[in-house]
This record gives C-alpha cells, structure tokens and sequence, in this order.
C-alpha cells in the first residue's frame, strides 16, 4: 500500500514538483534511462503497481474482459473497473497507449501474435519490478 503523508502542500510546491517530475522523465527518455529512474524513485511495490496500470490500460484497450484482466494481473475485480473509469476518462491516455502499443492492441483483438507480444512485455514488466 502506498503511504501518503496526510500534510498537504501548497498547490505551488504541487505544481513545481510535478513539472520536474514530467521534466525528468522527458529528459531520461530512453528505457535504460527511465528504468534508472523509476528503480530509484519508486519502491518495489510502487513498482508492481505503476507496471500493473499500465498493463491493465493495454490490455482494456486490447479487448480484454475486466475478469479476464482482474485474473491475469491479480486485481480486484472493482480495481480494474475503478481503472477504467480513468481509462475512459482520459483520452489523451488512451490516444498514447494506442500510438506506444497500436500494433499489439490491434493484433490481440485478432490473433495470437497479439497475445505474444503481451506475454513479452510481462515479462519485461516482471524483470523491471524485480
């Protein structure tokens, strides 16, 4: 579970760090770079987690039943609907999941080198948690 501080910040230190935030992973925008990144700024279960979203949205986008997702990523059934709900909410997230993984959506509603490509990048999804 994510521990959060119940402090808040202002909305200014809010902002500032999320633009070096954004900042930062633009500028890493190589794997190698990133997986530096993210390993040192995210805790292993942090990790699962952010790997975890990010699979269920390819796999929502592929076609995949909210079961067959809740089964296969080990979530709660109302997590991925909770999930969705962002998913379908946000459109510039969905338009980049689709131009980062258009090729693999596009086949895993049709064939098998769809579910391929979505077993190797669990895969690389399991390495980088690790």
């Amino acid at each position: 579970m994510v521990q959060l501080s119940k402090r808040e910040i202002s909305e200014e230190v809010w902002d500032q760090t999320w633009e070096w935030l954004v900042y930062v992973i633009g500028v890493n925008n190589t794997a190698e770079g990133v997986n530096v990144l993210l390993s040192g700024l995210l805790t292993k279960t942090e990790r699962i987690m952010v790997a975890k979203r990010l699979m269920m949205g390819i796999l929502m986008l592929s076609g995949w039943s909210p079961k067959a997702i809740s089964e296969e990523l080990a979530l709660s059934v109302s997590t991925v609907y909770k999930l969705r709900e962002m998913l379908e909410a946000n459109e510039e997230y969905r338009e980049l999941l689709t131009d980062c993984f258009g090729e693999m959506v596009e086949q895993e509603n049709g064939g098998s080198e769809g579910r391929e490509r979505i077993r190797e990048v669990r895969e690389i999804m399991k390495k980088s948690t690790k």
